[in-house]
């Protein structure tokens, strides 16, 4: 507990006894009553507290008389009850020794009483405090003269000549008013010695200083509980100012450190529509504001604006924000974070007037350039490699779109020509692929539609054009080649069912049904029409059809190569081999009556069957 914190207010309460003439002779009692004041943080205190009292010569220090006996800091101490900061003691009392009256005079000239006081955090010792000479001279209504000090219970009067201080200045007026509450003291005093002072206690109502001269005040100024400026009610704060004064434009504020060209201003609105506002500003020259900490200057406010000049987080006189540091990894400890809790609010917006980019993202590092999270799960993600990863991207306006399901549309016109080309894809690689389409669904992979009188497609090797896909559906193109299969054929309705004929059966017109095959089941059958595609893995190759008039049905090989079911019934069949029908249903042989083959030949033999049934290689040619 710092002495600075507790304060006594003593004052002598005699309690003597005595008769005499108006001289007053010195004369040690072995006792007298004291009061004091101990105020504990401003605040009167309550409750029992240690105290402990010697009788000291002001000048020398020199020990007297202790509670204790001792002559020294007593080592014992006195309980007593302190009721809203109050307490009485007779000095020399019970639970005291008592006074010795045979003192030196020198105490007689300087005596004064030390106390020690402890609240529960240790004894602290007070400033000692003059005892008045009335404790060591006779009581009298009127005294001529006083060798001492002089202290009085009652009122003190000057019949004549008024009251000399110890400045040589003589007060004859200490005291008027008239039977008012006001009075005037002119003249100043100091009868405390050095370091000692006086309280002024208001025990009746405010102490007021009235007068256009106001109050003056040099030296230090020491104020114990609040200080109230501007209102009669100093609050819970050591220094209340009533405020208002925060149109610190036409006024100096509440509160003025300076002078009226130079001065940093406070202002503090407490009611009106402007109430809770609060206003510093520095007046005049440079008119600047600096904020620090310890022997640096970190933030500058000025007409400029807001200015942060060291640490991390620097805004420089430009209005260009510099943000850098070891702030730890995650969301959580980003370098700058900008968050908008309202439901329509946006987080970031950033503007610009110039010819360069709005927001520049660099990674110097290994992570990607940016990511965006719908709550905790990230949604996309920009790769520092400028890669885009997201679940999809919408653009919902404009030539260019992607719906929310990834769908995506480019419309508009963008003009003709390559050039002009609503999507363009261009791969620079040697081995690269410029478009690459795939699908899992039962539809087609890529739908092309023409709805003008363009072609469907072209295709350019080196600017040269080398074949069109017309958009009647027609190719034009100096060759095709086929690889998935090696025969010509068509689809044709068949009599039977389409799963009761196996691949390489030999089929012939069925006259009870016009532009329908059945199985062939005679040797050397005239109407024999082809072999049926597909035996032994050989698809055909080119299938001719006319949509919705000639289509539908099973594919019949009309030329070029295909298995066919033989047997060699008809003897062993060798390559070179003219092929007809025979007897089995949908089987071929050897022709050898050359008079019965003519206009029943499905093709020749390239393959032989020396016996039994099996699949035979032939290249068909009706003859």
């Amino acid at each position: 507990m710092g002495s600075k914190r507790i304060f006594l207010i003593l004052a002598a309460l005699l309690a003597l006894a005595a008769a005499g003439q108006a001289l007053a002779i010195p004369e040690i009692p072995t006792n007298f009553s004291y009061q004091g004041m101990v105020l504990y943080r401003g605040v009167p205190y309550d409750g029992t507290a240690d105290f402990k009292f010697a009788l000291v010569d002001s000048v020398s220090g020199t020990y007297f008389w202790s509670n204790d006996g001792s002559r020294r800091e007593p080592a014992v101490s006195i309980p007593l009850d302190v009721d809203n900061g109050l307490f009485s003691v007779l000095i020399g009392g019970p639970l005291m020794a008592d006074i010795d009256p045979a003192m030196s005079g020198d105490f007689i000239a300087n005596q004064a009483l030390r106390v020690w006081v402890d609240l529960g955090e240790g004894f602290v010792q007070m400033g000692d405090q003059p005892v008045s000479m009335v404790l060591f001279s006779h009581r009298s209504n009127f005294a001529d003269q006083s060798p001492g000090p002089f202290t009085a219970w009652g009122q003190v009067w000057s019949r004549s000549g008024g009251f000399k201080f110890p400045d040589g200045t003589v007060q004859t007026t200490a005291s008027t008013g008239g039977g008012g509450t006001v009075g005037t003291l002119d003249q100043s005093y100091d009868s405390g010695g050095a370091g000692a002072g006086r309280f002024i206690i208001a025990d009746a109502g405010a102490v007021s200083i009235n007068g256009n001269d106001g109050l003056a005040i040099q030296g230090r100024t020491y104020a114990v509980g609040g200080v109230a400026i501007g209102t009669l009610n100093a609050g819970e704060a050591p220094l209340h100012v009533d405020g208002n004064n925060w149109d610190l434009t036409n006024t100096y504020g509440d509160v003025m450190i300076g002078d009226p060209t130079y001065s940093l201003r406070f202002g503090m609105a407490t009611d009106g529509l402007g109430a809770g506002t609060a206003r510093i500003r520095p007046v005049g020259g440079t008119n600047r504001l600096y904020l620090g900490a310890g022997i640096y200057d970190v933030v500058k406010v000025d007409t400029v604006g807001f200015h942060v000049t060291k640490g991390p987080f620097q805004v420089y006189d430009d209005g260009q924000v510099y943000v850098a540091g070891d702030f730890g990894s995650g969301q959580t400890n980003a370098a700058v974070r900008a968050q908008n809790t309202n439901a329509g609010g946006i987080g970031l917006w950033a503007e610009t007037q110039g010819n360069d980019a709005t927001i520049v993202a660099k990674q110097s590092g290994t992570g990607p350039l940016f990511k965006g999270f719908e709550g905790a799960t990230e949604r996309f993600r920009v790769d520092k490699d400028g890669r885009v990863v997201g679940r999809y991207l919408q653009v919902s306006a404009g030539e260019f779109q992607v719906d929310a399901d990834g769908q995506t549309r480019v419309v508009g016109d963008f003009g003709s020509g390559q050039t002009g080309a609503a999507f363009r894809a261009e791969n620079t690689n040697a081995g690269g692929i410029a478009l690459w389409a795939a699908a899992q669904g039962t539809d087609a992979t890529m739908v092309l539609e023409q709805d003008g009188t363009g072609d469907m497609v072209r295709g350019f090797l080196n600017g040269s054009l080398k074949y069109r896909v017309l958009n009647s559906g027609e190719v034009v193109t100096p060759s095709v080649t086929i690889t998935g299969g090696a025969d010509l054929s068509e689809p044709f309705t068949m009599t039977e069912a389409l799963e009761q004929i196996e691949p390489g059966s030999v089929l012939v017109i069925d006259p009870e049904n016009p532009g329908s095959l059945t199985l062939s089941d005679q040797p050397y059958d005239k109407r024999v029409a082809g072999i049926a595609s597909g035996a032994g893995g050989v698809n055909p190759g080119l299938t001719l059809s006319q949509q919705g008039v000639l289509d539908g049905g099973l594919q019949v090989a009309l030329t070029g190569r295909v298995y066919v079911r033989a047997s060699a019934e008809n003897g062993a069949i060798e390559p070179g081999d003219m092929i007809t029908t025979s007897a089995t249903p949908g089987v071929a042989m050897k022709a050898s009556d050359h008079a019965r083959s003519y206009g029943a030949v499905v093709g020749k033999a390239m393959t032989a069957l020396n016996s039994g049934e099996g699949l035979v290689l032939v290249l068909v040619g009706l003859q």
